[in-house]
C-alpha cells in the first residue's frame, strides 16, 4: 500500500472517530430537509420560465403548487399558486410532471423564486410528512447535541433576578452590543459536571440583553424561571462574555426535555 494510501486511510479513520458511523449513514431525504425550508408537490407548468417579479433563467421553470408538506407560516398562502422554482436537473424536467420538490426561497415578491435542493417521485407522498418529522426531530438532536458538546457545564436550575453585568459596563459601544445582563442562579442538579457546577450552589450566568438581530433569538433570564441551562464561555463572533453564559437559543432548555438532554450527552461520551 502506496504512503498516499495510508494516509487516506488514516483520514478516514479519525473521521470515523469525529463524526461516528453516522457519516456514512446519512439519509438523504434528512440533508434535503436540512437544506430546505419549503416543501410541496408541485406540477411543472412551463419550462425555461418564470412567474412575475423573478428573472427568467434557463434552469427555471413555473411551478403549480398542488400541496404543501413543509413550510413557514407566511409561506403557507402558495398553496394553489405558481411559483419559479431552479431546477436541479432540468433536463430531466418535463411540463406536466409532478414531483416533491424540496426548496428553499431566493426571491419573494409578487410571486416566489424558490430554489430545489432535491426532489421525490409524488407516490412516496403518503409517507413524506412522516419522513420529514422525523428527519427535523433528527435535525433538532443534533443541533442540540453539538451544543451540549461544547457546553462547560450543563444544570437544571431556577434563576434569581437579572440585572445588568457590572463587567460589561463603560465598554466600547458596537453595532452589535450584546449589553450583557447577568444574574444569580441555584443549581438543582448537574447533567454535566464542570465550571465547579454542584447542587444546592449559586453561580453568575451572563446573557445578551440586547433585541439586536444578532442576538434576538438569544436567551432572555427571567427571574423565578426554572430550567435546563447549557452553560458556555466561548465568544460569539467577536462578543465574548465576562463568564458563563447562555447565548444560543438552544441554551435554555424546558426542564421536560431532561430525558432528552441526558440521552443526547450519553451519546457524546
Amino acid at each position: 500500500m502506496s504512503r498516499a494510501q495510508l494516509r487516506l486511510r488514516s483520514l478516514f479513520a479519525a473521521a470515523f472517530v469525529l463524526f461516528g458511523s453516522a457519516l456514512w449513514a446519512a439519509d438523504p431525504l434528512t440533508e434535503m430537509v436540512r437544506r430546505s425550508g419549503f416543501v410541496f408537490r408541485g406540477t411543472v407548468v412551463r419550462l425555461h420560465a418564470a412567474t412575475a417579479t423573478v428573472p427568467p433563467e434557463e434552469r427555471t421553470a413555473v411551478v403549480k403548487v398542488e400541496e404543501i408538506f413543509e413550510a413557514q407560516t407566511e409561506l403557507r398562502r402558495l398553496a394553489g399558486q405558481e411559483v419559479t422554482v431552479r431546477l436541479l436537473a432540468p433536463a430531466s424536467a418535463a411540463a406536466g410532471s409532478s414531483r416533491i420538490f424540496f426548496t428553499h426561497l431566493y426571491s419573494l415578491g409578487a410571486s416566489a423564486g424558490l430554489e430545489e435542493v432535491g426532489s421525490l417521485d409524488p407516490q412516496e407522498a403518503t409517507e413524506v410528512r412522516t419522513r420529514i418529522a422525523a428527519a427535523r426531530r433528527d435535525l433538532a438532536d443534533e443541533a442540540l447535541q453539538t451544543r451540549l458538546a461544547d457546553a462547560v457545564a450543563v444544570v437544571v436550575a431556577t434563576v434569581v433576578k437579572p440585572r445588568a453585568a457590572e463587567a460589561a459596563r463603560n465598554r466600547g459601544a458596537s453595532e452589535h452590543d450584546p449589553q450583557w445582563r447577568q444574574a444569580r442562579i441555584t443549581v438543582e442538579s448537574v447533567a454535566k459536571p464542570g465550571a465547579s457546577a454542584t447542587p444546592k450552589e449559586a453561580l453568575t450566568v451572563f446573557f445578551a440583553g440586547s433585541d439586536d438581530v444578532m442576538w434576538f433569538e438569544a436567551p432572555k433570564l427571567e427571574e423565578g424561571q426554572r430550567a435546563i441551562l447549557l452553560l458556555h464561555t466561548g465568544a460569539r463572533g467577536a462578543f465574548k462574555p465576562p463568564g458563563l453564559a447562555v447565548v444560543d437559543k438552544l441554551d435554555v432548555q424546558p426542564v421536560d426535555e431532561l430525558a432528552r438532554v441526558k440521552r443526547l450527552l450519553a451519546a457524546t461520551r
